[in-house]
């Protein structure tokens, strides 16, 4: 991704967290909706190390939790090793400046896929 893509995930994000509008709102959903889909993986992995939006961060790892959650059977050992390693490195870095609510959801992704 280009830092101009993740320009536009990042105002989508806010968008959605933050419009007024419904019908806003609904249209930041359905562009950011693809993010969920194992095929994106590393794009939303790169999202969450170079985007510095909570919002954008959130939503990451919501997708993140999406994928392990609909697709765990099609990700290989390898795989979610290297996400267990990314969110761990993500907490140890980031963590302790992440709002409330996006640390917990990267706790609980770590959770996931540690059950897995």
């Amino acid at each position: 991704l280009s830092q101009e893509d993740v320009a536009n995930v990042d105002r989508l994000c806010q968008q959605l967290y933050t419009c007024a509008s419904n019908d806003e709102r609904r249209a930041a959903e359905q562009q950011l909706a693809p993010l969920s889909e194992l095929a994106n993986m590393d794009n939303v992995l790169h999202l969450v190390g170079q985007s510095s939006s909570p919002a954008t961060t959130f939503v990451a790892c919501v997708a993140l939790r999406r994928m392990v959650t609909s697709s765990w059977e099609q990700l290989t050992m390898v795989q979610m090793c290297a996400l267990q390693d990314f969110v761990v490195h993500v907490l140890n870095t980031k963590g302790p400046q992440m709002d409330s609510q996006v640390a917990t959801s990267f706790a609980a992704l770590l959770a996931q896929t540690t059950k897995l």
